[in-house]
């Protein structure tokens, strides 16, 4: 199927971030995502793709280079959810609409980080959803969040 509106505003989003976790609902859609992107993006965006099938020692490498390298997007379908600290990452991506509270603010966290050497920045927020009930329930989880930084909680009011 055609990925371009997500893509494109994937695109967007790396107008206000450096370094990006896109979350996909399955590995399929994420890799399409990425290639689309990949060949989208031209040189100003380093398109970084990484799944629960390749070794550690390869993702290593991979988040490595996410770290370094100057604007980022890495697509992954839950492997970055949890667990891994990647305080670099400025900003997180729903390509769909999570269902679990948890499962949603422990890939919110991703973005959240204190970085030391970006002391000023600040966390953009993106969800994907498809409905209303959705976009309602999306609302309800971000009033559930009551400790997050000012600056970033008006940033993710604002998606």
């Amino acid at each position: 199927s055609d990925h371009s509106g997500l893509v494109n505003e994937v695109n967007l989003a790396t107008t206000k971030c450096e370094k990006i976790i896109v979350f996909s609902r399955n590995n399929t859609l994420s890799y399409n995502l990425y290639d689309t992107f990949r060949q989208a993006c031209g040189s100003a965006v380093t398109p970084i793709y990484i799944d629960c099938t390749m070794k550690m020692s390869d993702r290593q490498i991979l988040l490595d280079s996410f770290r370094k390298c100057g604007k980022a997007v890495i697509f992954n379908c839950s492997i970055l959810g949890e667990g891994v600290d990647l305080p670099e990452c400025d900003g997180v991506f729903f390509t769909y609409a999570k269902t679990s509270f948890v499962d949603t603010v422990q890939s919110f966290g991703r973005c959240l980080r204190v970085d030391p050497s970006n002391p000023g920045k600040q966390a953009f927020v993106k969800m994907a959803y498809s409905n209303e009930i959705q976009k309602a329930k999306y609302k309800l989880m971000l009033n559930r969040i009551s400790k997050v930084e000012p600056k970033v909680w008006d940033s993710l009011v604002g998606t």
